[in-house]
């Protein structure tokens, strides 16, 4: 036994001595690694709150000018709902006098020159369908022989078209409510297209 513990060379032996740089940069090396850890973290940190920051200040304006939109349309929306409630009177008289749809027809078209630029996408084009249902009745209950079967249903799909329209313009005003999207800054009232 005294013999295999001199056979094994001493440990001084198999360590290889280490060149004099590599001690010198031995402890930097984590200390760099650390160092480089610590940037990339606080440089996703602040891209991070960078675009967090901006995503607010768009949420923000989009509120504003969703907000003054709001206001523009609750000067002159009022004036549409009154046309769209003298709709069944307007109906009631074509039969004795058709020129009631054409004057309510050109009310509505004369509002629509002048505030359709406060529709918003979906109810200008509601607004668009209300008026062309509205100018088919109002040509129907010209004709001199009235087709009553023609003349109601004509009716029908402007009656159709103006609660289409009502729910449009409810919508703009953000009476069901808004949504934010997923996309940065963008707000959305939501559509509703039947009681």
């Amino acid at each position: 036994m005294a013999r295999a513990l001199n056979d094994v060379p001493s440990l001084d032996m198999q360590v290889t001595a280490m060149p004099d740089w590599m001690g010198t940069y031995t402890p930097i090396a984590p200390a760099a690694i650390s160092a480089l850890v610590s940037a990339l973290v606080a440089w996703a940190a602040a891209r991070l709150s960078v675009r967090t920051e901006i995503q607010k200040l768009r949420l923000g304006v989009q509120q504003k000018l969703l907000e003054q939109l709001v206001a523009a349309r609750l000067v002159v929306y009022p004036d549409l709902y009154f046309l769209l409630s003298e709709l069944p009177k307007a109906g009631r008289a074509a039969v004795n006098e058709p020129a009631a749809l054409r004057g309510l027809l050109d009310q509505v078209n004369a509002w629509d020159s002048k505030h359709s630029i406060l529709l918003g996408p979906h109810s200008t084009n509601v607004c668009y369908e209300f008026r062309r249902a509205l100018a088919e009745a109002a040509s129907i209950a010209r004709e001199a022989p009235a087709n009553e079967t023609k003349r109601q249903k004509a009716m029908d799909a402007v009656f159709s078209q103006a609660g289409l329209l009502e729910l449009a313009l409810r919508s703009d005003l953000g009476i069901y409510g808004i949504e934010v999207l997923q996309g940065p800054g963008l707000l959305r009232t939501p559509r509703i297209r039947k009681y």
